[in-house]
């Protein structure tokens, strides 16, 4: 029987699968509490060792058609060693090999696993049970209270935790837990619960039951961020845009039920900036529990188990990164070191210079899940099985009754949908309904430079404020960054040998070594990049900005945010743009968040990461600080390794 050396208590009494049947499949009113819902949002406090998620995964999918989804969120504060959860729960079988071989590090932050080809998302809370609760965007059917005794693990049982599970819980939401404690009981009931008393399991005469059916939701403290509307689930949606983003948004609304079509000028996918010969995507070196490090740290993992299961993803397998400067590689090798990247580890530099091939003076830190990528593979594989309309240029967006109709150049209309995510980089900007949203065209170059009789040695790529691949006929070396403020008055397609020079320079500068010898370059490549001022992406619904002005035209007097209304969103109207250079690293995460905030299922990052990330923030801002939009000039043409 497995039990915390911490709290001094176990895990489960006896029979841990006959105990989680009758306490809390039985206490929620499983399986007919799901029976006709095509989507079911379960949360938990207390993971544990996963019999909980285990025995309601198999009795749901048991008692299921096959289109139906489960959503699941727990909460751990201290995750348990996979080797003894598969001790504990191994009669479950492949359904414990699936959560086993899928768990991810025990580290602090949001993870979400996919199982069942799909049909289940698990997403994973590690931390603090208040301080992860108050970050979830979601709303849950029913909660399995299953922390450590009352008396053992009181932090668990608060009056701030139950005022969390009475926000995100669905009205006639339910709840099930081992626990009779009075205190546990008058504390649901506070939140609005309504608590009854069941019989408990073996020596155990009480546990609790209860419904949800309080009505007063909670006051939003930022409602210009608020949630959208949901898109009802199975709707058509027309996806604006065939680079990494559009393809991955498209392909995490499918695996919702949607059914969306991706509308390219180009003939094919990894248009635009997603159309470099080769992209790096490599951890960023954050180490603090703020939006920036969460949103990073969460995007290089789901970015390496993605591209890990598409056929010839990789060009190249593990990444050195040496900094751009002597600050810069601290930040790396502090990062390494940290334990946070998966087989992260620093090398002096006769080990980097073993390792990638290349004469090396300086060290760097070594990442074996970074690398770089087939674009073009990568976005076919992910977009595989998606309706795709070459060609089709969208001007315009006409809002009708039923959702939005697409508008071409010509006045034709490609069809009308229930809504349209617009993930076309910069291009966004030349629509209409865009408006004036702080996203700034950065140009850049990437050069094909023949090897040296040193560099042709090169095994692994490299990054150092720029990238260098290996070779296969040449090196890929970039990138250049240039702000085009009009796109219409240069021609920004057209290589610049000022660019390529440039690129050289910056590679002999923290590479001398490695740059000696080199040729001039054989060709280049260019792209425009969507960049926002402070290098977050834009995720969420798209404002409507002369409706915030309204709303939030007092923000500036500090006026308490009861007084405001819920933001006004664009309706139907969705943006997934702002990548920049690191639009393969953070478009598989950002493609699930909207997604998830599409279609009502939790949310995979904390509330944090989504007002970093909204679409507003920048508006809101500047109503706070009063200032006209105009004066305020993005510095967004710098070098974005």
């Amino acid at each position: 029987m497995p039990s915390s050396g911490r709290f001094e208590d176990v895990y489960f009494s006896g029979d841990g699968i006959a105990e989680t049947r009758q306490v809390f499949l039985d206490g929620i009113g499983a399986p007919d509490i799901w029976a006709g819902r095509q989507h079911f949002n379960v949360g938990e406090t207390g993971f544990g060792s996963g019999l909980n998620f285990l025995s309601l995964w198999q009795a749901w999918r048991q008692s299921v058609p096959p289109d139906a989804r489960l959503d699941y969120v727990a909460v751990e504060a201290f995750p348990m060693q996979t080797a003894d959860m598969a001790r504990i729960h191994g009669a479950f079988g492949a359904l414990s090999e699936a959560l086993v071989c899928n768990l991810p590090p025990a580290l602090s932050g949001c993870h979400q696993v996919i199982l069942d080809g799909g049909r289940v998302r698990l997403l994973l809370l590690y931390g603090d049970a208040r301080e992860m609760l108050s970050g979830l965007e979601a709303k849950i059917d029913a909660w399995f209270l299953d922390g450590f005794a009352p008396s053992k693990n009181p932090d668990m049982w608060s009056a701030e935790v139950f005022r969390e599970i009475g926000r995100l819980t669905k009205p006639d939401g339910r709840l099930a837990t081992f626990t009779a404690a009075g205190a546990v009981r008058r504390g649901l009931e506070e939140v609005g619960f309504e608590m009854q008393r069941r019989p408990g399991f073996g020596a155990k005469r009480e546990c609790l039951a209860g419904r949800f059916t309080s009505l007063t939701d909670a006051v939003d403290p930022t409602p210009w961020f608020a949630a959208p509307q949901l898109v009802p689930t199975g709707g058509d949606v027309a996806v604006i845009g065939g680079g990494i983003a559009g393809c991955c948004i498209a392909r995490s609304l499918a695996g919702r039920d949607f059914s969306p079509t991706i509308f390219d000028a180009a003939d094919g996918f990894a248009g635009g900036a997603s159309g470099t010969p080769a992209a790096v995507v490599q951890p960023r070196p954050y180490t603090s529990e703020d939006a920036n490090g969460w949103f990073h740290a969460a995007a290089h993992r789901d970015a390496v188990k993605l591209y890990d299961e598409l056929d010839g993803a990789w060009l190249h397998r593990g990444l050195l990164a040496v900094g751009r400067d002597g600050p810069d590689a601290e930040r790396f090798q502090h990062f390494a070191e940290s334990g946070i990247a998966a087989g992260a580890e620093w090398l002096d530099p006769a080990a980097a210079s073993e390792r990638v091939g290349v004469p090396l003076s300086i060290g760097g830190a070594w990442f074996p899940t970074a690398g770089t990528l087939n674009t073009t593979a990568v976005c076919n594989a992910i977009a595989q099985g998606i309706s795709f309309s070459a060609g089709t240029r969208i001007t315009g967006l006409e809002p009708v009754e039923a959702g939005c109709r697409l508008l071409t150049a010509d006045g034709a209309s490609p069809g009308t949908f229930s809504a349209v995510v617009l993930a076309g980089g910069h291009a966004v900007r030349q629509l209409p309904e865009v408006g004036e949203l702080e996203l700034v065209a950065n140009r850049g170059q990437v050069t094909r430079q023949p090897p040296s009789p040193v560099s042709k040695r090169q095994t692994a790529p490299i990054s150092y404020g720029g990238y260098l691949t290996p070779p296969s006929a040449d090196h890929i070396m970039g990138s250049s960054f240039e702000r085009i403020d009009d796109l219409d008055a240069v021609d920004w397609r057209a290589p610049s040998d000022a660019d390529d020079a440039a690129n050289l320079a910056i590679l002999a500068a923290r590479l001398p070594e490695t740059a000696a010898g080199m040729s001039e370059p054989a060709d280049a490549w260019v792209g425009m990049r969507g960049t926002t001022q402070d290098r977050m992406p834009f995720v969420g619904a798209l404002p409507d900005r002369a409706a915030y002005e309204t709303a939030y035209a007092d923000l500036h007097h500090g006026r308490r945010y009861q007084a405001f209304p819920p933001a006004p969103y664009q309706p139907n109207l969705f943006i997934l743009s702002g990548l920049g250079a690191r639009g393969f690293l953070t478009a598989p995460l950002t493609a699930e968040i909207m997604a998830a905030q599409m279609s009502g299922s939790p949310v995979p990052q904390p509330k944090t990461v989504l007002n970093a990330i909204h679409p507003a923030r920048f508006l809101i801002r500047d109503l706070k600080r009063r200032r006209a939009r105009a004066t305020i000039t993005p510095r967004c043409n710098t070098r974005e390794d």
